[in-house]
Protein backbone atom coordinates (compact mmCIF):
# COMPACT_ATOMS: atom_id res chain seq x y z
CA UNK A 1 0.00 0.00 0.00
CA UNK A 2 1.44 3.18 -1.21
CA UNK A 3 1.57 6.63 0.96
CA UNK A 4 -1.55 8.59 -0.05
CA UNK A 5 -3.42 6.27 -1.19
CA UNK A 6 -5.10 5.29 2.01
CA UNK A 7 -8.12 6.87 3.00
CA UNK A 8 -10.15 4.10 4.10
CA UNK A 9 -12.69 3.29 7.90
CA UNK A 10 -9.33 1.90 9.42
CA UNK A 11 -7.00 4.94 8.67
CA UNK A 12 -7.80 6.76 12.06
CA UNK A 13 -6.94 3.61 14.34
CA UNK A 14 -3.78 2.61 12.11
CA UNK A 15 -2.61 6.26 12.81
CA UNK A 16 -3.32 6.22 16.31
CA UNK A 17 -1.20 3.05 16.84
CA UNK A 18 1.59 4.51 14.49
CA UNK A 19 1.57 7.35 16.96
CA UNK A 20 1.96 5.04 20.23
CA UNK A 21 4.37 3.49 18.29
CA UNK A 22 6.12 6.77 17.82
CA UNK A 23 6.04 8.75 21.54
CA UNK A 24 6.65 5.33 22.79
CA UNK A 25 10.16 6.01 21.24
CA UNK A 26 10.84 9.26 21.15
CA UNK A 27 8.90 11.14 23.41
CA UNK A 28 6.32 13.37 22.59
CA UNK A 29 8.39 15.76 21.74
CA UNK A 30 10.72 14.13 19.71
CA UNK A 31 7.72 12.35 17.33
CA UNK A 32 7.02 14.04 14.62
CA UNK A 33 4.16 13.70 12.27
CA UNK A 34 6.17 12.82 8.98
CA UNK A 35 7.47 10.01 11.04
CA UNK A 36 3.95 8.65 12.13
CA UNK A 37 2.38 9.17 8.94
CA UNK A 38 5.65 6.95 7.34
CA UNK A 39 4.83 4.19 10.26
CA UNK A 40 1.02 4.84 9.39
CA UNK A 41 1.20 4.37 5.62
CA UNK A 42 -1.06 7.46 5.04
CA UNK A 43 -0.27 10.72 3.40
CA UNK A 44 0.75 13.02 6.29
CA UNK A 45 -2.11 15.64 5.95
CA UNK A 46 -4.36 12.62 6.99
CA UNK A 47 -3.14 13.32 10.34
CA UNK A 48 -4.11 16.31 10.40
CA UNK A 49 -7.82 15.66 8.66
CA UNK A 50 -8.33 12.78 11.19
CA UNK A 51 -7.01 15.01 13.95
CA UNK A 52 -6.05 18.60 14.12
CA UNK A 53 -3.10 18.67 16.05
CA UNK A 54 -0.40 16.40 17.16
CA UNK A 55 -1.96 16.79 21.13
CA UNK A 56 -5.12 15.24 19.59
CA UNK A 57 -3.18 12.82 18.05
CA UNK A 58 -1.58 11.84 21.12
CA UNK A 59 -4.62 11.72 23.21
CA UNK A 60 -6.64 9.63 20.59
CA UNK A 61 -3.30 7.42 20.91
CA UNK A 62 -3.75 7.12 24.52
CA UNK A 63 -7.54 6.46 24.28
CA UNK A 64 -7.44 3.69 21.80
CA UNK A 65 -4.62 1.98 23.67
CA UNK A 66 -6.37 2.00 27.01
CA UNK A 67 -9.48 1.17 25.10
CA UNK A 68 -7.40 -2.45 24.87
CA UNK A 69 -6.72 -2.19 28.63
CA UNK A 70 -10.17 -1.32 29.62
CA UNK A 71 -11.43 -4.51 27.22
CA UNK A 72 -8.99 -6.47 28.98
CA UNK A 73 -10.05 -5.35 32.40
CA UNK A 74 -13.42 -6.19 31.58
CA UNK A 75 -12.65 -9.85 30.63
CA UNK A 76 -10.83 -9.85 33.39
CA UNK A 77 -13.63 -9.03 35.74
CA UNK A 78 -15.76 -11.48 34.06
CA UNK A 79 -13.48 -14.74 34.48
CA UNK A 80 -12.86 -13.29 38.58
CA UNK A 81 -16.31 -13.34 39.59
CA UNK A 82 -17.08 -15.76 42.63
CA UNK A 83 -13.54 -16.74 42.73
CA UNK A 84 -10.99 -16.53 45.85
CA UNK A 85 -8.30 -13.61 46.17
CA UNK A 86 -6.04 -16.14 44.97
CA UNK A 87 -7.58 -16.81 41.77
CA UNK A 88 -8.65 -13.31 41.57
CA UNK A 89 -4.92 -12.60 41.25
CA UNK A 90 -3.11 -15.21 39.07
CA UNK A 91 -6.38 -14.64 36.45
CA UNK A 92 -5.84 -10.75 36.66
CA UNK A 93 -1.86 -10.77 36.53
CA UNK A 94 -2.04 -13.41 33.77
CA UNK A 95 -4.27 -10.71 31.89
CA UNK A 96 -1.98 -8.17 32.55
CA UNK A 97 0.88 -9.66 31.96
CA UNK A 98 0.07 -10.87 28.59
CA UNK A 99 -1.33 -7.33 27.91
CA UNK A 100 2.19 -6.04 28.11
CA UNK A 101 3.27 -8.62 26.18
CA UNK A 102 1.18 -7.81 23.45
CA UNK A 103 1.79 -4.31 23.89
CA UNK A 104 5.35 -3.46 25.16
CA UNK A 105 5.23 0.30 23.92
CA UNK A 106 2.96 0.71 26.71
CA UNK A 107 5.38 0.53 29.36
CA UNK A 108 7.87 3.08 27.15
CA UNK A 109 5.59 5.52 27.20
CA UNK A 110 4.51 5.39 31.04
CA UNK A 111 7.85 5.32 31.98
CA UNK A 112 8.56 8.92 29.54
CA UNK A 113 5.34 10.76 30.92
CA UNK A 114 6.32 10.09 34.49
CA UNK A 115 8.80 13.05 33.82
CA UNK A 116 5.71 15.16 31.74
CA UNK A 117 5.62 18.60 32.82
CA UNK A 118 2.84 19.78 30.47
CA UNK A 119 -0.68 18.35 31.59
CA UNK A 120 -0.17 14.97 29.29
CA UNK A 121 0.47 12.94 32.69
CA UNK A 122 -2.48 14.84 34.74
CA UNK A 123 -4.77 14.24 31.91
CA UNK A 124 -4.15 10.76 31.60
CA UNK A 125 -4.07 9.60 35.02
CA UNK A 126 -7.08 11.37 35.54
CA UNK A 127 -9.22 10.18 31.89
CA UNK A 128 -7.56 6.15 32.10
CA UNK A 129 -5.12 4.84 35.02
CA UNK A 130 -7.64 6.73 38.21
CA UNK A 131 -9.86 3.37 36.19
CA UNK A 132 -7.43 0.92 35.88
CA UNK A 133 -5.97 1.50 39.48
CA UNK A 134 -9.46 0.90 41.13
CA UNK A 135 -10.46 -1.96 38.67
CA UNK A 136 -7.90 -4.37 40.10
CA UNK A 137 -9.93 -6.63 43.00
CA UNK A 138 -6.85 -8.75 44.40
CA UNK A 139 -4.61 -5.47 45.24
CA UNK A 140 -4.80 -4.86 49.02
CA UNK A 141 -7.48 -2.37 50.72
CA UNK A 142 -4.94 -0.62 52.05
CA UNK A 143 -3.76 2.49 50.50
CA UNK A 144 -0.28 2.85 51.07
CA UNK A 145 0.28 -0.91 50.32
CA UNK A 146 -1.98 -0.86 47.31
CA UNK A 147 -0.02 1.86 45.74
CA UNK A 148 2.95 -0.29 45.93
CA UNK A 149 1.68 -3.51 45.10
CA UNK A 150 0.72 -1.80 42.07
CA UNK A 151 3.47 -0.36 40.73
CA UNK A 152 5.51 -3.30 41.49
CA UNK A 153 3.20 -5.24 39.77
CA UNK A 154 3.07 -2.81 36.67
CA UNK A 155 7.01 -2.96 36.62
CA UNK A 156 7.22 -6.50 37.36
CA UNK A 157 4.75 -6.98 34.35
CA UNK A 158 5.90 -4.93 31.70
CA UNK A 159 9.94 -4.86 32.05
CA UNK A 160 10.55 -7.94 30.76
CA UNK A 161 8.61 -7.24 27.55
CA UNK A 162 9.71 -3.57 27.38
CA UNK A 163 13.21 -4.49 27.02
CA UNK A 164 12.50 -8.02 25.09
CA UNK A 165 15.71 -7.29 22.74
CA UNK A 166 18.06 -6.68 25.84
CA UNK A 167 16.19 -10.35 27.66
CA UNK A 168 16.59 -12.44 24.44
CA UNK A 169 20.14 -10.79 23.82
CA UNK A 170 21.35 -11.67 27.70
CA UNK A 171 19.35 -15.06 28.54
CA UNK A 172 18.78 -16.40 25.36
CA UNK A 173 14.49 -16.56 26.22
CA UNK A 174 12.01 -14.83 24.36
CA UNK A 175 9.75 -13.47 26.80
CA UNK A 176 6.70 -12.84 24.15
CA UNK A 177 6.40 -16.75 23.31
CA UNK A 178 3.46 -18.07 24.98
CA UNK A 179 5.16 -20.26 27.43
CA UNK A 180 7.22 -17.45 28.71
CA UNK A 181 4.34 -15.44 29.46
CA UNK A 182 2.48 -18.12 31.19
CA UNK A 183 5.78 -19.18 32.97
CA UNK A 184 6.45 -15.00 33.66
CA UNK A 185 2.59 -14.90 34.96
CA UNK A 186 2.59 -17.58 37.47
CA UNK A 187 5.81 -16.53 39.23
CA UNK A 188 4.19 -13.03 39.93
CA UNK A 189 1.55 -14.67 40.88
CA UNK A 190 3.12 -16.60 43.40
CA UNK A 191 5.51 -13.66 44.36
CA UNK A 192 2.04 -11.94 44.95
CA UNK A 193 0.57 -14.30 47.07
CA UNK A 194 3.66 -14.92 49.45
CA UNK A 195 3.03 -11.51 50.78
CA UNK A 196 5.17 -9.12 49.49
Amino acid sequence: MSPGKTHTSDTPRRIANAALAAFAEYGFDGATTRDIAKRAQVNQGLITYHFQSKEALWRAAMDAVFGEVDDMLATMEEQVAGKTTDEQREIGIHAIVSFFASRPETVRFMVELGRDQSGRMAWLVDRHLSRVYARLPFLSDDRHRRAHEFYLLAGAAALIFAARDECVRLTGVDPANDEAVAYHSQMLARMFSSGL
